[in-house]
C-alpha cells in the first residue's frame, strides 16, 4: 500500500464555470469531521466514474493555507490488489481489500423512496453564470420539481458529465437485489422473477428514459463548447445503489434504458452484489452493459481488470501534475 498527504479542500474563491464559489471554515471543518467518522471518502482519479475507488481518505485535518484554510487528509491507496477469476461469470477480477483501512466507504446516494429526479452538473463545464442558469430554467420548464445541484469534480478540464438520480419505488423495487430460489435457480434481482413488476419497471424507464434524452439535448445546448463525448450517469438508488454509465458524442441522442439487459449483467455477478453497497455498470457499443467494480458493504472494492488497469493508467498520468505527498 501507499499512503499520501494532500489538500482535499480550501477555503477562498474557486472559478468554476465563471463562477467564483467560496468554501467557508464551516464547511471544510464539516468535511474533516465526516472523514474522521465512521466511513472513509472515496478516492478515486480526476473523480472519474469509470475509475474503480483505489484508495481511502480517512483521517483530515485543518491547517493554515496562504491567507485562508486547507483540509488536509492522509490518502490511502491500495496498491496491493489480488485478481482471480469469477466463478459465476468467467470474467477476471481485480479485488483490493484495504486491510490496513477497513472502514466502509460514505454512502453518496439516499433512497427517499419517492418519486423524485435529481439532476446533477458541473459549473465547470459552463462557459458563464448565464449559460448554467439557461439549463436550470430548461430543466424546471420539463418539471419543476427536479432538483438541481452542482457537481463540483474540482478537476482540471473535468469532461461533460450531468447526472440522473431517479429515486422511484417500482424501479428501485425491480432493480434491488435480494436472495430467491426459483426451481432451483439462483436469481438475484425481483425484475428477473415478477412478471407484474418487471412490466411496471418497463414502463418507469421508458418515461424516464424520454425524460433525460430531453434534459441531455438542453445540456447540448447550454454546455461550453467541448467537443468531447458526455459522460451521462443514471443513479438507481436502493439497497445496493446501481450506477449506469453512457457516453454519447454531442451529435448523438441518449439510447433508452433497456432494464433486461441491465439486469443480464446483475445476474452474472449475483453473489458479488449480495455484499455490495454499490455497483457501476458501463454501456457497450453494441448495447449491453458491462461490470466495472463495486463497492461491499465492509470497504472492499471488486472490479475487473480492464476497470483496474484503466485506474492505474489515469493515475499515473495524475501523480505527475499532483500535490499529492508521499508519506
Amino acid at each position: 500500500m501507499a499512503e499520501y498527504i494532500g489538500r482535499i479542500a480550501t477555503t477562498g474563491l474557486i472559478d468554476q464555470g465563471g463562477t467564483a464559489v467560496r468554501f467557508t471554515k464551516e464547511a471544510i471543518e464539516s468535511i474533516r469531521d465526516q472523514v474522521n467518522g465512521d466511513r472513509c471518502l472515496p478516492f478515486s482519479v480526476e473523480h472519474d466514474p469509470f475509475c474503480m475507488p483505489i484508495g481511502k481518505i480517512h483521517e483530515a485535518w485543518i491547517e493554515p493555507f496562504e491567507d485562508e484554510y486547507a483540509a488536509m487528509a492522509r490518502i490511502h491507496v491500495e496498491d496491493d490488489a489480488r485478481s482471480a477469476k469469477h466463478a459465476r461469470s468467467g470474467t477476471e477480477l481485480v479485488c483490493l481489500n484495504f486491510v490496513d483501512v477497513p472502514k466502509p466507504f460514505v454512502q453518496q446516494f439516499e433512497n427517499t423512496d419517492r418519486n423524485l429526479m435529481t439532476v446533477g452538473v458541473d459549473l465547470a463545464n459552463f462557459d458563464s453564470t448565464e449559460r448554467y442558469t439557461r439549463f436550470i430554467d430548461a430543466v424546471k420548464r420539463v418539471d419543476d420539481e427536479i432538483s438541481c445541484r452542482n457537481i463540483g469534480r474540482h478537476s482540471l478540464g473535468p469532461e461533460p458529465l450531468i447526472q440522473f438520480v431517479l429515486e422511484h419505488p417500482g424501479l428501485c423495487a425491480a432493480l434491488s437485489v435480494g436472495w430467491w430460489v426459483l426451481k432451483r435457480v439462483e436469481k438475484f434481482v425481483r425484475y428477473t422473477i415478477d412478471e407484474t413488476l418487471r412490466k411496471t419497471a418497463d414502463d418507469i424507464s421508458d418515461i424516464l428514459s424520454a425524460r433525460i434524452k430531453t434534459l441531455v439535448t438542453a445540456y447540448k445546448k447550454s454546455q461550453a463548447d467541448d467537443d468531447r463525448p458526455i459522460l451521462i450517469e443514471v443513479v438507481v438508488p436502493g439497497n445496493t445503489d446501481l450506477i449506469l454509465l453512457t457516453k454519447i458524442d454531442r451529435a448523438d441522442d441518449f439510447p433508452d434504458i433497456n432494464l433486461s439487459k441491465v439486469t443480464i449483467e446483475m445476474e452474472k455477478y449475483g453473489d458479488l452484489l449480495q455484499q455490495a453497497e454499490e455497483v457501476t455498470f458501463a454501456r457497450t457499443d453494441g448495447g449491453d452493459w458491462e461490470l466495472q467494480h463495486l463497492k461491499t458493504r465492509t470497504g472492499k472494492v471488486f472490479g475487473t481488470l480492464e476497470s483496474y488497469k484503466r485506474t492505474l493508467k489515469r493515475l499515473q498520468c495524475a501523480q505527475k501534475d499532483s500535490e499529492l505527498k508521499k508519506r
